[in-house]
Parts: structure tokens; C-alpha cells; sequence
């Protein structure tokens, strides 16, 4: 069809080889990594039990350079600051739940997922997750119900305009088969790690 672009992805694999130079570094970044990732863990944890608020990223990361420049942990300094800061960001992420405000009431007026819905309590859902995310020191993000989800390609951003309840899997101009609820879950966590 003409006007049409296809995408076409590949995948490649590869095998690593590495030198014992190299295993030695990589086993010594794995292990900063890890200590990074555990003692930021720690703190969070403490700081929430003791002051009941969360580490920002930016205190994590001031905590970072503090650990590289003290005495006992200063070997962190030796390895790339690359990977130490992702594990920071990946404890981040991991501490950030994300759900899509669904307006129950307009959901339970549609005959076919109403007594699944009603079934399934989500009128107690919100409030069970937000007590849940305080008790655990976590982030709650409630992603507006007007943000289009479904409709939205999780992988090139595409918008699709109309999108009837009983479409469950769709296919955007970019190629990519969508399930619905998995691209509308993956949208949502996008758009809350955003926000959060």
C-alpha cells in the first residue's frame, strides 16, 4: 500500500566473552551496585519508619556521593557512577504504584463487566492501595480517568482516535500488536512514574 511505513525490528544475540579483566570489573560493579541499591533500601525504610516521608532522588543521590567520598565505602568511587545511579532510579521506580481512577459507577451501568466489577469490590480497591502505599512507604499515583490509556501506543505514542469496549487487541501504524489491557497497564505506569 503506498504511503504506508513499515517498521521492521531485529533482534540479535550475542555472547560475551569476557577477559579476566574484565569479569573481575564486572563483578565489581555488580557487587557496588548491589551495596548501593541495599544501603538506599535501608535508608529510605529508616527515614519513613523514623521521620514518616520519603528520600527524594536527589537526597538518594547526595547519600551516593557522601558514600564515595567517606572512607568505608569509598571504593565506589573506583567503579562508573553509570550504573550506581540506576540502581537508584530503579529503587525509585520500584517504590511507585500506579493505577488509572476509573469512574466504577459508569463502569457497573455497562451489563456486560457489571457484576465481575461489583464482584471484585473496585469501589475499595483505591482506598485499600492508598493506606497500603502510606503502611509500605510507598508512592500511590492515580492517573487521570480522562487519560486515553487503551488508545495511546506504548511503544511509538501514536494516538488512536475511537476505540469500542470489545476491542481487546488492536494493531498501530507502527507495526506493534497491542493486547488492550496490557498497552493500557503500561501507559499507566508510564504516566505515573512521570508524574511521581
Amino acid at each position: 500500500m503506498p504511503g504506508v511505513a513499515q517498521v521492521v525490528k531485529r533482534a540479535f544475540k550475542y555472547r560475551f566473552y569476557p577477559t579476566p579483566g574484565q569479569a573481575e570489573e564486572l563483578a565489581r560493579t555488580f557487587g557496588c551496585v548491589r551495596l548501593v541499591y541495599n544501603k538506599a533500601l535501608e535508608e529510605r525504610t529508616r527515614t519513613y519508619r523514623l521521620e514518616g516521608r520519603r528520600v527524594s532522588s536527589t537526597e538518594s543521590s547526595a547519600m551516593l556521593t557522601g558514600w564515595k567520598r567517606g572512607g568505608e565505602f569509598g571504593f565506589l568511587s573506583e567503579v562508573s557512577c553509570v550504573p550506581l545511579r540506576q540502581a537508584l532510579r530503579h529503587l525509585l521506580e520500584n517504590q511507585v504504584i500506579a493505577v488509572e481512577d476509573l469512574a466504577v459507577r459508569n463502569v457497573v451501568r455497562n451489563r456486560s463487566p457489571a457484576r465481575a466489577v461489583s464482584d471484585a469490590s473496585w469501589r475499595e480497591l483505591p482506598s485499600m492501595l492508598e493506606y497500603k502505599a502510606a503502611w509500605y512507604g510507598r508512592t500511590l499515583v492515580v492517573v487521570d480517568r480522562w487519560f486515553p490509556s487503551s488508545r495511546v501506543c506504548s511503544v511509538c505514542g501514536a494516538l488512536r482516535e475511537a476505540m469500542p469496549l470489545e476491542v481487546r487487541e488492536w494493531v498501530c501504524a507502527c507495526g506493534v500488536v497491542h493486547d488492550r489491557d496490557v498497552n493500557a497497564a503500561r501507559n499507566v505506569l508510564a504516566a505515573g512514574l512521570a508524574e511521581s
